[in-house]
């Protein structure tokens, strides 16, 4: 048995765009979500944990939503669901928000912080480091005219996320990870920010198989 270990935002949790902010706790069911998609194909010789947060950042402690810093939440999430084989981190687009006051070097370098945690915890197979593969969020964000997230994102975030994909890239190559870019395989949905379901599918399976070359 394989264990893999999904850590990202709402877009881990299965967050079904919404146009309200009477939608915000609409989730897809596993099977539609991108954990549950790669769990499905890669089958019964895998376990897939999940363990995505509405509104995680990699960097940024928001004081309106104070528990969802990774830096501060991943090292408990290694240690409860260790001994792990696969450690696949999505984050980044929160770091993106107009209050947070953080560049793009500012996000990547928090991603490296992360990726550090991992190779550090002792969380693989007896106490070594397991393969870990870093996934950018999509370079763009959606039409947010409309959105109720609107307020949290602006023009210069838009400008930050487009930069994450390609220095994300450069920072897997520096520290020997896995590198996905969700820009391939994913589209947000109605409110700019969350996947659609034919987003999770596609890149479940996209992952699922990086996933099999990797192991």
């Amino acid at each position: 048995m394989k264990y893999l270990f999904c850590y990202g935002d709402s877009n881990t949790w299965g967050h079904i765009p919404s146009e309200t902010l009477k939608g915000v706790f609409n989730r897809y069911e596993f099977d539609v979500r991108w954990p549950g998609v790669l769990q499905n194909e890669l089958g019964a010789d895998y376990h897939v944990y999940e363990n995505g947060m509405k509104g995680r950042a990699a960097i940024y402690d928001d004081p309106g939503a104070r528990g969802r810093c990774a830096q501060h939440d991943l090292p408990f999430a290694l240690d409860i669901t260790s001994p792990l084989d696969l450690v696949i981190l999505m984050l980044g687009g929160n770091d993106t928000k107009s209050g947070a006051g953080l560049d793009a070097i500012d996000i990547t370098n928090g991603m490296k912080k992360l990726i550090k945690c991992v190779k550090h915890s002792r969380c693989g197979r007896d106490g070594k480091r397991p393969e870990i593969l870093l996934i950018s969020p999509p370079g763009s964000f959606g039409d947010m005219s409309k959105s109720c997230f609107r307020p949290f994102f602006d023009e210069s975030s838009e400008r930050r996320i487009a930069e994450l994909p390609s220095l994300f890239r450069q920072l897997a190559e520096r520290e020997g990870t896995g590198f996905m870019d969700a820009t391939e395989y994913a589209q947000r949905g109605i409110d700019g920010l969350h996947f659609t379901p034919e987003s999770h599918a596609n890149l479940g399976r996209a992952i699922a198989e990086r996933v099999r070359g990797m192991m």
